[in-house]
């Protein structure tokens, strides 16, 4: 194993789960998860799906080297001939499911989400990669050296172990069962692995492994292994306000919002109005934008008129930014007012901006 991939280890063991459950016909099994910040965990949506959760724990033991000033070092390292630093140690622990497992909107796509409590603090998250569906050519990443996480079971082991296997990207399909690109890699495909991570050399995650590539029943030994790549489990996570901060960070509020654009005429004149909301489960926040000063007023009165608690406006002449308070109905009142902002929106003889522009392109021919 390359140098790289050891530090990654050395890095991510620690930040990595297995799941014991118990199927509905009351067989056990055992799969995978990682920590992608915040306490929340990724895994595969079939090793938990209608299954009992008899535990979750991690394995692995770690040294976060910390400020000399931190309360939190537990222990000295040597890390030289006559040097030492301050440290935490991170050790084995059992964890309380606290929120979810939540799934994947798509029953197709092989993802699942979950939070816990009693997780150090300090034991990292793994980041995400960019590599979006879209964005990957025929045999982007083809050839890469990656690092998987798992625990497949090991045959006369007392107790469930973490398995690191090196491999390398072999190519890139899309799958019948999957709208999602899966990466081929070249490492071993085993029960346990399910859920687990890959990461990159380069240090950010590949994708979660979801299945060996094998046909009639074929020894799993002899196959690849299936690996769906980042962007179902960008959706996942903000679907169910459980994107960590981390891991949106630098997508400019991509995945924890949503625009809606409209447009109309008035006096040969474009309008364009649009309704922009913002929830990532700690701040909700709701824009209105119109190039009409009658329109835009007609719009903040129905925001007003919701059951939201405001707890602030950002005012500029053509748009206002409404931050809300957070509450067990907040769901329920924005989906209210968003109801009844498109619905004033209609009845003002605003069309999606998109009709509206091919509309006009028509015309034009």
């Amino acid at each position: 194993m390359s140098t790289s991939v050891r530090k990654l280890y050395d890095k991510y063991a620690v930040s990595v789960a297995y799941i014991a459950v118990e199927t509905e016909n009351g067989t056990e099994g055992i799969g995978s998860a990682f920590h992608v910040g915040d306490g929340v965990f990724v895994t595969a949506r079939h090793v938990v799906e209608n299954n009992k959760i008899l535990e979750i724990s991690t394995v692995a033991k770690s040294y976060i080297p910390v400020d000399s000033e931190s309360s939190a070092a537990t222990v000295t390292l040597v890390v030289g001939p006559n040097d030492t630093t301050p440290a935490h140690a991170i050790y084995p622990s059992s964890l309380k499911l606290i929120k979810g497992p939540f799934y994947h909107q798509e029953e197709k796509v092989d993802i699942a989400v979950f939070q816990v409590s009693g997780l150090d603090p300090y034991i990292p998250a793994i980041p995400l990669g960019g590599h979006l569906d879209d964005w990957l050519g025929t045999d982007d990443l083809v050839l890469s050296e990656v690092l998987v996480l798992g625990f497949p079971p090991i045959p006369f082991a007392k107790s469930p172990t973490l398995v690191a296997a090196r491999g390398e990207v072999n190519g890139l399909i899309d799958v019948r069962h999957s709208p999602h690109v899966h990466f081929v890699v070249s490492a071993m495909a085993r029960g346990g692995f399910s859920g687990g991570v890959v990461i990159t050399s380069d240090d950010f995650v590949l994708g979660v492994v979801t299945q060996s590539l094998v046909m009639n029943n074929e020894p799993e030994q002899l196959g690849y292994m299936a690996v769906v790549s980042v962007e179902p489990i960008y959706q996942c996570l903000p679907d169910h306000k459980m994107l960590p901060r981390l891991q949106s960070d630098g997508w400019d509020g991509l995945w924890n919002g949503r625009t809606m654009w409209f447009a109309k005429d008035l006096a040969q004149v474009m309008i364009r109005c649009s309704i922009d909301i913002f929830d990532d489960g700690a701040g909700l926040n709701l824009t209105v934008y119109n190039t009409n000063p009658s329109d835009l007023e007609k719009l903040l009165r129905c925001v007003r008129a919701g059951e939201l608690i405001i707890v602030a406006e950002l005012t500029s002449p053509d748009r206002v930014t409404f931050e809300f308070k957070i509450t067990e109905a907040s769901d329920e009142n924005l989906a209210s007012i968003e109801d009844s902002l498109v619905f004033m929106i209609g009845e003002l003889g605003y069309i999606d901006q998109n009709e509206y522009l091919t509309t006009k392109s028509s015309l034009a021919l």
